[in-house]
């Protein structure tokens, strides 16, 4: 790929950093304004069990949030004075509260919903067409993971579980952590047909175009919401959402202001902790939240060195009459383990699985509602498998580190983010024994305008992006034995571009 093209990506990237920067420098110099804060807990009335994601908002300031999984609220930089808050959500009666807001202090509002019984045909939605539409009029689905599942599968952080109780949708598990998701019934170990986002960055490798779910770098606990969207969605969401959208949110960091350490364990010898901390300055203009985590367990997958090993898994998989690939059995074991000779079975320990992972965010809350995000993370993933067109790959070290930077306001939004990955040891392929290099980024850039007319009853949006993909494997990703096709440093431009077999 041209220098000059990843140079410009970069420097756009840096730009839109700086700009960011100053924005808020300029903001945070403006003069500051008698200002409080609202914060409360929603429940369900005559139970007292506490209700996430309820929309929380005081119209008159725009300011809006949603409630934590524990019910909890805060809405910051609310002008002194008496205000009234909103609460709604599908199920519940809507409740009013008006609230004195004094400077420098904490207004409580806690309020418990009464659950109302409605039809559905009579539901307005905001689905896939991001319009409002009611239910049995929407083009797609929409499926929303409750808390409690993301919590109960945290330990592991196999969100592939967590998605699998979503009617509609289609889970492969090769590994621990290797999921394949799909809806609408297209799936094979291959295909990517649901798009992955997380606050509108793609977590997919960009050679292979499917996800290292073990790399997330924020634990499945803290996620504000993740929601399956079945259905096409290329034309709104970008390529590769052929069958559906997985959006994931991230909460702000004023949202989950203060301490978090978490602990836990269970079977495969598992072990994760974390530690979350996030919190505001200014007067509640600024938000910053930091997040370390780490994470060990063992495997359930198995060397397949044994001559008719391929064949067993086969019978044991499926009645049909399949014929394994020959010779029948991997020529590399798992990492750990060692061989005598092809056709030898594996001896030693396997090596466990771990993850190191980090993130930072810092936020900016204009007056008028609007938001500036910086942010970024890594995460080190040792020893998962995935499987792939060349069967199955054991990433021994891999790196990925992630940025973005986002205004979003009432009537724009502006977005910047890169997605790297760079094999610290090589991956191998089990098949072959053959070692896979691979360092990779993806720069994307994007912005959405959107103003009303006819007195808002109508609206026009206009939006544009651009995204560069840089793939570099280095060394060959095939070798001729045993009928593969060699394929020698690979290097991969535009999305338009395709390799060369050899």
């Amino acid at each position: 790929m041209p220098r000059n093209v990843v140079g410009l990506a970069q420097r756009i990237l840096r730009s839109g950093t700086v700009l960011l920067g100053a924005v808020a420098l300029w903001a945070a110099s403006a003069a500051a304004q008698d200002v409080g804060s609202v914060s409360g807990t929603v429940t369900r009335s005559g139970e007292g069990s506490p209700i996430s994601g309820v929309t929380v908002s005081i119209r008159a300031l725009n300011l809006t949030t949603v409630t934590s999984p524990s019910g909890r609220f805060v809405l910051q930089r609310v002008q002194a004075g008496t205000h009234t808050v909103t609460f709604r959500w599908p199920g519940f009666s809507p409740r009013d509260l008006e609230v004195v807001v004094t400077a420098g202090q904490t207004a409580n509002a806690d309020v418990a919903l009464e659950a109302t019984p409605i039809a559905l045909g009579e539901i307005v939605v905001s689905g896939a067409s991001r319009i409002p539409e009611r239910a049995v009029e929407a083009p797609a689905a929409i499926s929303t993971i409750e808390p409690q599942v993301l919590d109960n599968v945290s330990i592991t952080g196999q969100i592939g579980i967590a998605v699998s109780t979503l009617p509609g949708v289609d889970v492969t598990q090769s590994g621990v952590n290797d999921f394949n998701i799909n809806a609408r019934g297209f799936n094979s170990t291959l295909n990517r047909r649901v798009l992955v986002l997380q606050d509108g960055r793609d977590l997919a490798i960009a050679f292979l175009g499917a996800q290292e779910w073990n790399g997330l770098s924020v634990p499945l606990e803290d996620f504000e919401r993740v929601e399956m969207v079945r259905g096409p969605g290329s034309a709104l969401y970008g390529a590769n959402a052929f069958s559906g959208v997985l959006a994931i949110s991230t909460p702000a960091a004023r949202q989950i202001a203060g301490t978090k350490v978490t602990l836990g364990g269970g079977e495969l010898e598992s072990f994760r902790g974390d530690l979350r901390h996030a919190g505001v300055l200014g007067e509640g203009r600024f938000g910053y939240r930091a997040n370390f985590g780490y994470s060990r367990n063992d495997t359930y997958s198995r060397s397949r060195t044994n001559p008719g090993s391929l064949a067993a898994e086969y019978a044991e998989a499926t009645t049909e009459p399949v014929v394994p690939p020959t010779p029948g059995f991997e020529l590399q074991p798992l990492n750990g383990q060692s061989v005598a000779g092809p056709g030898q079975p594996a001896v030693g320990d396997r090596q466990p699985l771990q993850t190191i992972f980090g993130s930072g965010r810092f936020d900016y809350y204009a007056d008028n509602g609007s938001v500036v995000t910086a942010e970024g993370g890594a995460s080190q993933v040792e020893n998962e498998l995935f499987v792939t067109g060349i069967g199955r790959v054991q990433v021994l070290k891999g790196f990925k580190p992630w940025a973005r930077v986002a205004w979003a306001a009432d009537r724009f939004n502006l977005m910047g983010w890169y997605t790297g990955r760079d094999t610290k040891e090589p991956q191998v392929s089990l098949a072959s024994g053959a070692p896979l290099t691979e360092q990779s980024g993806i720069y994307h850039v994007e912005g959405q305008t959107n103003h009303n007319f006819a007195g808002d009853r109508g609206r026009f949006i206009v939006g544009a992006s651009y995204r560069i993909y840089n793939v570099n494997t280095v060394t060959d990703w095939f070798v001729e034995d045993g009928g593969y096709v060699k394929l020698r440093e690979l290097s991969v431009g535009y999305t338009l571009d395709r390799p060369t077999l050899q």
